[in-house]
Formats: structure tokens, C-alpha cells, sequence
């Protein structure tokens, strides 16, 4: 009985919904500071979206090859992603109390975007990642090849929690911008934005 429902449900399309194929953030240049910025770009099929950060940026940030691997897959691909970030292409910070708030701007509205998380928190540390007025689901999580922890989780619709945790989450619904406060101080945390096609 089990095989003949998920043939019916194969032959009518009916059952879970597949990932989406994500764009990620292309990081094109940053400045490192308690006032720092990065911008780069989103391409699209439907064009360009420009993004902007401003807030802490700190090392490891980096802007093209390099670390973090966003490995392994799994970790970084699940629920409506499809496909990891791309290698090295990060903002770093490490948080803290008065460390102010973090905002990104899209050059135009987007609808549902992605935020993958690296090391946020540490062995002996719970950090979080405390978004401003948006609600947050969780799309995949686990460990990193380099720093191994686990998964991230959602606290209150909007604030992403870890103890080294790594993953991603969605954004949901249509914005412009998104800002969020790292309040615990930690080694470093590293994020990067996506945006299905």
C-alpha cells in the first residue's frame, strides 16, 4: 500500500517541495572595523540584486576563495536549499555586548532569503544571532568539516542560537533589509546571504 501512495503521489506531483536552487552573495569588498561594511552582488535569472552590510566586520572575513568550505553539504543544503554557499565568500564578526547592530540592504525588495550561518558560539559558548522584526525557519544544520558542533536552532521565530552551530535559515517573506545583533562575544561567527531563483 505504502509504494503504490508514493507512486500516486510521484505521478501527480504531489509530496514534499524540492529545493530551491540558491544565488549566493558574491562579496566583492569590506572594510574591517566595529564600523565596517562589505558589498558584493546577487545574480539572478530576473537580474542584479546588489547587497550592502554595515556593522562589525572582523577577521576571517574574506571576499572569494578561501575559508570557510561551507562543508559538508549536508550541513549548508536541506529544506528549500538546495545548494551550499560558495567557497571562502563570507562576513565575520564576534559579537559582544555594544557591539551595536548589523543591517544588510538589498538594492530592491527580495522575497525570501537565505542566511547561511558558520561557527556561530563556540565548545564553551551559546551565541545568537537576534534578527529585528522578521520571522525566521529553519532550513538545514550540523556539523563543519573544519570545526565539527552542530546544528544552529530558532528561539522565538527570530533569534538563531548555537554552541558552534552552523546551517541555514530563511527569511520570510519580502524585505529590503535585514538587521540582527550579536549580543554574546565569541571567537568569530561568519554569515552569507542568498536568494532563491
Amino acid at each position: 500500500m505504502q509504494r503504490i501512495l508514493a507512486a500516486a503521489l510521484f505521478v501527480f506531483g504531489v509530496g514534499t517541495a524540492q529545493g530551491a536552487t540558491i544565488s549566493w552573495a558574491k562579496w566583492k569588498q569590506d572594510t574591517l572595523g566595529l564600523s565596517g561594511t562589505a558589498s558584493g552582488i546577487i545574480e539572478l535569472q530576473s537580474g542584479r540584486v546588489r547587497i550592502h552590510y554595515k556593522g562589525e566586520v572582523q577577521p576571517p572575513s574574506r571576499m572569494g576563495f578561501g575559508r570557510p568550505e561551507w562543508v559538508p553539504h549536508s550541513t549548508f543544503i536541506g529544506g528549500v536549499v538546495s545548494n551550499q554557499p560558495r567557497r571562502g565568500d563570507q562576513v565575520s564578526f564576534y559579537g559582544g555586548a555594544g557591539k551595536g547592530t548589523n543591517v544588510i540592504t538589498f538594492s530592491r525588495p527580495v522575497t525570501n532569503p537565505i542566511i547561511a550561518v558558520y561557527s556561530l558560539g563556540d565548545g564553551g559558548v551559546r551565541a545568537t544571532l537576534n534578527f529585528n522584526k522578521v520571522s525566521l525557519s529553519f532550513e538545514s544544520g550540523g556539523p563543519t568539516k573544519r570545526h565539527r558542533g552542530g546544528a544552529i536552532t530558532i528561539e522565538n521565530g527570530n533569534i538563531v542560537v548555537g554552541q558552534e552551530g552552523n546551517g541555514t535559515v530563511q527569511v520570510n517573506g519580502t524585505v529590503s533589509r535585514i538587521s540582527f545583533t550579536a549580543p554574546v562575544y565569541e571567537k568569530f561567527c561568519s554569515i552569507t546571504v542568498g536568494l532563491p531563483e
